[in-house]
Parts: structure tokens; sequence; C-alpha cells
């Protein structure tokens, strides 16, 4: 059933898990933050756990009282079951969408984005995504299954836009553009002279 038309019960009220994604870092962060014992690892299984269990529960509505006990189950498991109660709340969920720093904004704008003749942007980092996104996919014309080319395309954009995955500058300059240069480095033959290596 997945996140999508679910609504979470917590401390701070009712949330739509269908405009949230769930992201182990944060879930990681906050178990080590609210219970110090736990190693990274242990809380990366715990975090990927929980999130599939909660992807599993057939009802719409999830209270705090049965992600406590889906919670502590695998906490006995660790050997973990004098920790105290876990109460999850928005901070382990991202908000779906780009989320973008104004750092990255801004270095988005200065070197990557589209501009006109003028300079003036004329692309947004939400657009530089899906054309680049879009241009990768069409390999699957190419070299295997033309119908997964939009279900790739989808893929890679989520990646991109989680910040999961950056392709190199050239390919976020160039991808979907008539220039098309998404290599960043050549190896060309060089002849062993001095002369050759000047040329």
């Amino acid at each position: 059933m997945g996140l999508k038309d679910k609504v979470l019960v917590t401390e701070e009220g009712h949330f739509e898990l269908s405009n949230y994604a769930w992201d182990d870092r944060f879930f990681i962060d906050f178990l080590i933050k609210e219970n110090a014992i736990v190693d990274r690892r242990k809380a990366m299984d715990i975090s990927r756990f929980l999130k599939k269990e909660i992807e599993n529960i057939d009802a719409p509505t999830i209270t705090m009282t049965v992600v406590d006990k889906l919670t502590e189950k695998k906490l006995i498991e660790y050997g973990l079951e004098d920790m105290g109660p876990i109460r999850l709340n928005r901070s382990v969920f991202k908000k779906n969408g780009l989320m973008l720093s104004d750092n990255a904004r801004t270095v988005l704008e200065r070197r990557y984005l589209k501009k006109d003749s003028d300079g003036n942007l004329i692309e947004t980092p939400a657009q530089m995504f899906t054309r680049v996104s879009h241009y990768i996919a069409e390999a699957e014309e190419s070299y295997g299954d033309a119908s997964q080319a939009e279900k790739m395309g989808e893929i890679f954009y989520k990646m991109m836009t989680e910040c999961k995955f950056l392709p190199n500058s050239p390919t976020l300059m160039n991808a979907g553009r008539e220039l098309g240069q998404l290599a960043a480095c050549f190896v060309l033959p060089v002849e062993d002279s001095m002369d050759g290596i000047f040329d």
C-alpha cells in the first residue's frame, strides 16, 4: 500500500504521509539523538524495518501506539528493550518536492541553468532535472526496452531531486541541449615525443 493515502497521528497532530517521504538519514539522526546507545548500522536496520512495516499496514490511519509496538519488536531483536519509547514526528520525514539550499540554488543559477542570449535565466532547477532525466532515459530506446524510458526518467529525476545522486557538471549543463556533451574527461592518443605532447 505504501505511504500514499495514509495519515500518521502523532503528538503534533495528524499529517498525510502522501506529502512526505521517509528518510533513513533523518530517522537515524533522530534515533541516535534520542537513544545514544544505538549505532548507525542498527539504526539503519530499524529505519528500513519500520518504513516497510508502515507501508504494509492496510489501515489508512496509523497511530503512535502501532508504531511503538513495531519499533519495540525490532529493538527487542537487538537486545535494546530498555530503550525509551521512540516518538516519531515530522522530523523523520522529508517533504515531497525539490528541496535545495540557497547555496545550491545560487550555484545552479550561475553555472547550470539555461540562459537566454542576454544572460537571463530561462530554466528552473526542476526543469533542469526534468531535462537531464528525460535525456538520460532515452538510452533505454537504444540499448534496452523503449517502454522503460519514461519509468527510468522518473527514477532518475527522483534520485537527483532527492540529492541521492547527481551526475557530473557536463551532464547537468548539456543533457537535452544542442551540444549534448556529457563527458568531463577525454582520452586522446598522444605521440611519444615532445612535439606530440605539445600538439
